[in-house]
């Protein structure tokens, strides 16, 4: 191993012993034209991490009228912005709804631009299948203040009593900047165990509530068919 360059220390006067040697400091030894270059690193990592850029989502045809918006598995990160949920999409004659809409108010808004891409129906409802985070959050900036915010009773019960902690909790791992003006919109209807039957925008749907699943207030969406 190469030995590190070293400097003398001046002998004292009043001490006539060989003279001690210590090494230059690091910077003393980065060549005189180079320094300002590992300045500029240095300054460049103590910058704040950048917020990652995402892609316009895009909806991927399943049948006739009905969409799905899939995200990659993981857990949410800044890199991801959260946006770990899958999106379903049911075009009606005259209106859309939208299923599980994301984890933000900047999730939601951005999906609402790719169900332009397909069509301009307006969204009459907007369900939730359980109260995870990343599911509900965007609730509020999909539904806005005419469409109704569909769940079954025990996801409504959850919502209420943890959205709070659970927002808290989707912005520490995510970032302030992905979760900026994000709320929390508690469902308009519920439904109970069984199957209820209902017709959003034109669409039939069997909203189906059979008890624990993933969560307690699991709910499947079924779409027999669009009403003529």
């Amino acid at each position: 191993m190469a030995t590190p360059e070293r400097v003398r220390c001046p002998m004292s006067r009043d001490n006539r012993a060989p003279a001690t040697t210590m090494p230059r400091p690091v910077w003393q030894r980065i060549a005189p034209g180079a320094r300002w270059l590992a300045a500029a690193l240095l300054a460049l990592l103590a910058l704040p991490a950048p917020a990652y850029p995402l892609q316009q989502p895009r909806f991927e045809r399943i049948s006739a009228g009905v969409y799905a918006l899939t995200a990659p598995p993981g857990p949410p990160n800044p890199e991801n912005r959260g946006r770990t949920n899958n999106t379903g999409l049911l075009v009606g004659h005259s209106g859309v709804v939208v299923v599980d809409p994301g984890p933000s108010r900047k999730a939601g808004l951005q999906m609402l631009r790719a169900v332009r891409s397909l069509t301009r129906k307006p969204v009459v409802a907007v369900i939730l299948t359980h109260a995870h985070p990343e599911n509900v959050l965007a609730a509020g900036a999909v539904a806005g203040r005419h469409a109704p915010v569909i769940a079954s009773h025990r996801t409504y019960a959850l919502m209420r009593d943890r959205c709070s902690e659970c927002l808290v909790r989707l912005t520490g791992l995510t970032g302030e900047s992905a979760m900026s003006g994000t709320g929390i919109r508690l469902p308009d209807q519920t439904v109970a165990a069984g199957t209820t039957d209902r017709n959003y925008g034109g669409r039939m749907l069997k909203l189906i509530h059979t008890g624990w699943g993933h969560t307690a207030g699991d709910l499947a969406v079924a779409s027999p068919r669009a009403v003529p």
